[in-house]
């Protein structure tokens, strides 16, 4: 009895001032539920969006007035991959993969089991979709990479 009451104690120290809702809502088994939800009731999740559409575009326009430069950064962004030229189809990703015999273009390490598609000159700096641009990696190496061209990873 008295490791429950600490165990309480401590929770309501560390979880003091939140929501017990917002909780909910961030848990695992909330957001599978809403999923299986909105699934078996489609009709109802599409008649309750027909309903807010006008309060969703409302809000979004407000956010972009008051969050101009995050906005028109997004905006950017979301143009260039528009733009970028090529996709990146089955058949290109497995040229990609043959070409690469299974070795990171970054380290140059035998690649096992899990990998990552990179550009190698990324899309938010004017690379494209296209089989020359991109290049196997490992998903750590590739983080690493980011948005970054080759030789601005090897001045760090």
């Amino acid at each position: 009895m008295l490791a429950r009451a600490e165990y309480q104690r401590q929770y309501r120290k560390t979880e003091r001032g939140k929501s017990w809702l917002k909780l909910y809502r961030k848990s695992k088994k909330s957001k599978e539920y809403t999923l299986n939800w909105r699934l078996n009731n489609k009709d109802k999740t599409i008649a309750c969006t027909r309903r807010n559409q006008e309060k969703s575009n409302l809000r979004t326009k407000l956010w972009r007035i008051n969050n101009r430069e995050k906005y028109l950064i997004c905006k950017r962004l979301s143009d260039l991959k528009r733009m970028a030229h090529g996709r990146i189809t089955l058949r290109t990703l497995n040229s990609v993969i043959l070409n690469s015999n299974m070795i990171c273009y970054l380290c140059g390490k035998i690649i096992f089991d899990k990998y990552h598609i990179d550009h190698i000159v990324p899309i938010s700096k004017g690379g494209t979709n296209k089989k020359k641009n991109l290049a196997l990696t490992h998903p750590i190496c590739n983080r690493k990479k980011h948005n970054k061209f080759l030789w601005e990873l090897e001045l760090e």
